[in-house]
This record gives C-alpha cells, structure tokens and sequence, in this order.
C-alpha cells in the first residue's frame, strides 16, 4: 500500500509557482480563497504552517481553472482603449453642455 503523503507526489507553494507561471503570493492567496486545493502541515524546523499541493491537483488546476482565472483578470489593451476613449467623449460632451447653458 503506497504512503498518501509521498513526498514525490506534493509540491510545495514555490515549486506551483514556477510551473504555472506566477508568483508564490499568488498561488498563497488562490490556496486561501479555495481556487487551489492543498493540504496544511507543520513545518518540522520552524513549527508554522505550510502548504503542499498534489501534483495531479496542480496539474489539473493549470487545465481547467487557471485558464478561466487568467481569461477574467487580463483585459485586452483594445478595451482598455476603447473604454479611455469612450470616457473621455463622456467627459468632453459634458463639459461642452456646461458651457452652453
């Protein structure tokens, strides 16, 4: 019967990190938020909490959800742009009425 908590199957928050690209803080507040399951054990040395995530977890996580998380946070530069310009029209259309009444 093979260990559940096989070292070669856990991977800690900095080793997440680098496979999907992001940083250590991120994938933290993703594990806190229960985007990212992971597993809270005590570090043997300093006796505070650490996070471990399974490695098919994580490889699941990088399919599936991590996609959809990325597709809501980046917004195309050709929105951003249209939505600058649309303000400022707002903007210059509401000063020109001021002045004119």
């Amino acid at each position: 019967m093979k260990n559940i908590l096989d070292k070669d199957s856990y991977v800690g928050i900095k080793d997440a990190a680098k496979y999907l690209g992001v940083s250590s803080l991120t994938v933290r507040k993703w594990v806190k938020c229960g985007e990212l399951k992971s597993l809270t054990v005590k570090n043997p040395i300093n006796k505070k909490d650490m996070y471990i995530i399974h490695k098919n977890e994580l490889r699941f996580f990088k399919d599936t959800i991590f996609p959809e998380i990325y597709k809501k946070r980046n917004v195309p530069k050709k929105y951003r742009k249209e939505t600058f310009w649309r303000k400022l029209k707002t903007l210059l259309e509401r000063i020109k009425n001021a002045i004119y009444l």
